[in-house]
Parts: structure tokens; sequence; C-alpha cells
């Protein structure tokens, strides 16, 4: 049968429109492509822990400790409902040397438990924790650690805490030597899972521009809470990375850190220098 001039109208119509609506509906398809499949959130990760801890070096009116505020890194793995990781505690109430030490624990409904795995972790005291987690899993809301306090064998901590963003990404800024000169570093660094210090390892590259002393160098750490302690080998000397930490004010934002370095061996053997590094 020969379709007449207003079917064949007709019948281009119905093709366009079914082309159209084909078309539309695979840019529907293609703009949620990525709905539902974002990463959950989880606790793995570094943290920091802030507490009011007891002073016994400096008393009160009644002869009660005082209490100083303190923090603490810890490195959290999560597994389902199952929590484990390392602690670096400043919790006993002011010690000369933090505790590390692992942990494991549990997390339902919102509710974070930790324990230390070993049962005695020094004459200071010991550590549990039980904290109320945001639904975001990005902060500890509220919490309390227990444990033998040397100072006063009775006190609950009251703790706080937040998920510290990885160091690894691209930085770039200026660093100026005590020497005089300044240098523009770029910085690639790799996270890693927890090696033997319970904590991610950090590897990377450093591109010096403008410095009397370095062109290239390679970066070996570990990112602990806040901190990473790391070296970076160059062809004239190795840079040591004692402190390289977010302030408490841009840790959130995880956008700039604050990078000090001394230098041993080489041509500037001796040398320091710090400056602030951005997030590219």
């Amino acid at each position: 049968m020969t379709l007449g001039a207003g079917s064949k109208a007709l019948r281009n119509s119905i093709m366009k429109t079914s082309c159209s609506l084909g078309i539309v509906a695979l840019l529907i398809a293609l703009s949620c492509c990525g709905c539902g499949s974002s990463t959950p959130p989880s606790l793995t990760g570094n943290w920091l822990l802030t507490a009011k801890v007891p002073n016994p070096r400096v008393l009160d009116a009644n002869g009660n400790p005082t209490y100083t505020t303190a923090d603490s890194w810890a490195y959290l793995s999560q597994e389902g409902t199952s929590v484990s990781g390392t602690v670096v505690s400043n919790f006993f109430c002011a010690p000369e040397v933090p505790a590390t030490f692992s942990f494991a624990g549990q997390f339902q409904n919102n509710r974070l438990s930790i324990f230390p795995l070993s049962a005695f972790l020094n004459l200071a005291g010991s550590f549990t924790l039980q904290a109320t987690v945001s639904s975001d899993l990005a902060t500890i809301q509220s919490g309390t650690i227990s444990g033998a306090w040397e100072c006063n064998p009775y006190a609950l901590l009251a703790v706080t805490g937040q998920q510290v963003p990885s160091v690894a990404g691209r930085w770039a800024g200026t660093l100026t030597s005590v020497s005089g000169p300044s240098a523009t570093i770029f910085a690639t660094l790799y996270e890693s899972g927890p090696d033997s210090t319970g904590f991610p390892g950090i590897a990377g590259d450093m591109i010096f521009s403008n410095s009397p002393c370095f062109s290239s160098g390679t970066v070996a750490g570990n990112q602990i809470g806040t901190f990473m302690s790391a070296i970076v080998k160059t062809t004239n000397g190795t840079l040591e990375i004692p402190q390289f930490e977010n302030s408490s004010t841009i840790q959130v934002a995880g956008d700039q850190l604050f990078v000090s370095y001394s230098v041993q061996g080489g041509t500037c053997n001796g040398d320091y220098a710090q400056g602030t590094l951005t997030r590219q």
C-alpha cells in the first residue's frame, strides 16, 4: 500500500519525535550514570582527637589537678561494623612521651567503641573510647575516654574528634630558607595503606624551582593525624621533615600544609626552611 503525502508527514513526525525522546532518555541516563555510585562515608582515615586531661603538676586552690587541652592522633580502619587501628595518645596526665598502641572495637548505629589490644599499656593508664559519630562519619561529636589515670583514677575525659584529610595530592608553594633564598616547591604525594607504624605510608616527588641547593627529590614518610614525618632524598643532601601539618583552622578544608625542613649533608648542610604549600 502506498502512503499518501499526509501519511508520510505523520510517519516522519513520529520518527523525529521518537528520536528526540531517545536522545532525551540517553541524556538522562548519562546524567544519572553516577547516581547512587558515590563512595559511602567511612571511619577509615586519620583522626585528630582532642580532650582536656588532668595536669598533676599544676593544682587548683583546693589542691586538685587542673586540666589542659591535649591532642592525640589515631588511624582507624573500618570493615563493616569492625574497627581497628593505632593511637598515639597524649591523654595520660600530661606524660613526657606519648603512648602508641593498637586497638580494636565496634561501630554500630553511629556509636564507636574502641579498646586497647594490650591490657596494660604503661604505668600512666589505659584507653577506652565510647563516642557518638556524626552521620557523615567526619566528626566525633561527643565521647568519653576512661582509663586507670595515674593522677585521677576515676576521671572520664570528654573527647571530640575530626577526620583529617589525606596529604595525598599535588601541592605547590614557596619556602624561605634561614640563609636567605626562597624556593618554589611542587610536590606530588601518594598514600599507601598503614605500614609497621600503624599509619599510612606517604611517598612521592618534589621539584624545586630557584633553589641554589636542590632540583628534585623523592619523598618517603608517614602521615600521623595532622602531621607528616618524612625525608626527601636529593642528589645534594637529605631534607628531614619533622612536622608537615595543617593548622587547626585549615584541617577540615585540607587545602594548605605548613612545611619545615632541615638539610643533612650536601653543600647546604645545616640549612633550614619553612613555608606553606597549597593544594593544587
